[in-house]
């Protein structure tokens, strides 16, 4: 069986695209970092070798994403991704005459791209967008709910003094008038506790 490694590079907003003009395929398409697998090696060693010769990074880092058998032969083809600053992903230098890097946003990739490639790349997209989904729910469920539990509960307390009282914010003041007719109370039973304890001594 023969191997085949793609790699991902990526900084999260654009891609890095390899264009071959040799050998006839695939010539005038953009494709990742590519290369086949040595019996002896692992798929992600080879990635490691091949990402530094086609784009003088050193990468060590990647995510294995799928491995997908290649039609009419008894190969397999693994893709890996791997994430990088802006700053790092725009030293990439192709040292080879018939291989050209580029950069791309994501989200606008050139037509002339293979597509198995550009699949994966639209993969990563929806992966991200469903990332950003969960992170927004799990605020709402932190901050949300609690508020709405919060503003119901006002709401029907509101009501309640309406409905009963003639006045929407009845059981409000009422409390504010309870809270310093108690306080009045506490203030008085202790200064005639101390006037006695006084008298008393």
């Amino acid at each position: 069986m023969v191997r085949y490694v793609v790699g991902i590079i990526t900084d999260e907003s654009r891609v890095l695209l390899l264009k071959k003009s040799d050998p006839y395929w695939p010539r005038g398409l953009y494709d990742g970092i590519e290369g086949m697998v040595l019996e002896e090696d692992i798929p992600k060693n080879t990635l490691i070798t091949k990402c530094k010769e086609k784009t003088g990074l050193n990468i060590y880092y990647w995510t294995e994403l799928e491995t997908t058998p290649l039609s009419a032969s008894d190969s397999t083809l693994t893709y890996f991704l791997s994430t990088i600053s802006k700053d790092e992903i725009e030293k990439a230098q192709s040292s080879l005459e018939y291989e050209k890097l580029e950069l791309f946003d994501m989200k606008k990739l050139p037509s002339n791209i293979v597509f198995d490639f550009k699949h994966q790349i639209e993969e990563i997209l929806l992966d991200k967008i469903r990332e950003r989904r969960k992170k927004i729910k799990r605020v709402f469920s932190y901050i949300g709910y609690p508020f709405i539990a919060i503003f119901f509960l006002f709401l029907l307390l509101m009501i309640y003094g309406k409905v009963t009282k003639g006045n929407y914010l009845y059981l409000f003041e009422a409390k504010d008038e309870l809270y310093f007719e108690v306080d009045e109370t506490k203030r008085a039973k202790f200064k005639k506790g101390f006037i006695e304890s006084i008298l008393a001594y």
